[in-house]
């Protein structure tokens, strides 16, 4: 079986509950769509997880971002520390210590965490992706390629555009889901996003577009995943 899941903020006592929900083994694919950490108490004991296990496939989230560049770039810094930070930084501290070392080797697997990906199921082709695009940037691809409104996107060649063209800007990519407020987005296959809760903790399905973004962190959040097999979803409230 594939899943999808995102936005698990740190919160890795519910996440092994998801995982004995789905009765998730080696033989099953689980793609994370970014922001493993911030937020919740365990983002770096999740991060080494999923890197230990060889059939979960994590791609960047803003989250991921921040932590990639807060040493580097004094307002990403405080950005960071203000969305969570701050929480991820404590477990670094209470667990490594000064170890510079490890703080790089998980730096350098986030560089490396890709922005999207494209995933076949049964047939059907699924773009995976953090948060989405801005409406700017996909009107800049239309205009291009001289589209009309009703055109069917190639969802892969319109992310594959974006970062060559942006040589690469993360707020278009890793922020921005203004493309999804368009009435006239027409897609070859369907998107999987996360990066903003769900008004009813619930997976939403808007158009071809699925939010799973359950608010985690949220009063009343949960942790979302949907099976893109069947598209059966299952929740696990957030309590730790």
């Amino acid at each position: 079986m594939i899943y999808v899941m995102s936005d698990i903020h740190g919160y890795y006592n519910s996440f092994i509950r998801m995982l004995e929900k789905i009765n998730f083994t080696e033989e099953d694919t689980l793609y994370i769509l970014g922001d493993l950490i911030d937020r919740g108490p365990q983002g770096i004991k999740l991060i080494e997880y999923c890197r230990n296990n060889p059939n979960i496939i994590v791609l960047k989230g803003n989250h991921e971002y921040m932590l990639e560049t807060y040493k580097r770039d004094e307002q990403m810094n405080k950005c960071w520390l203000r969305s969570g930070g701050l929480d991820t930084l404590d477990e670094l501290e209470s667990n490594y210590g000064a170890n510079s070392e490890y703080e790089k080797d998980i730096v350098s697997w986030i560089e490396k965490l890709p922005l999207f990906m494209e995933v076949s199921v049964g047939g059907e082709s699924y773009l995976l992706t953090h948060a989405g695009l801005s409406k700017e940037l996909f009107d800049k691809y239309c205009k291009r390629n001289k589209y009309g409104k009703f055109h069917k996107i190639d969802l892969p060649d319109l992310f594959e555009w974006a970062v060559e063209y942006l040589d690469w800007n993360d707020s278009n990519i890793l922020w921005s889901k203004g493309i999804f407020d368009s009435k006239f987005i027409f897609t070859k296959g369907s998107l999987v996003v996360g990066h903003t809760p769900t008004s009813s903790k619930k997976i939403e399905k808007k158009k071809k577009v699925y939010n799973i973004d359950c608010g985690s962190y949220e009063k009343g959040g949960a942790l979302g995943c949907l099976c893109l097999d069947n598209l059966k979803e299952f929740y696990v409230k957030v309590i730790d």
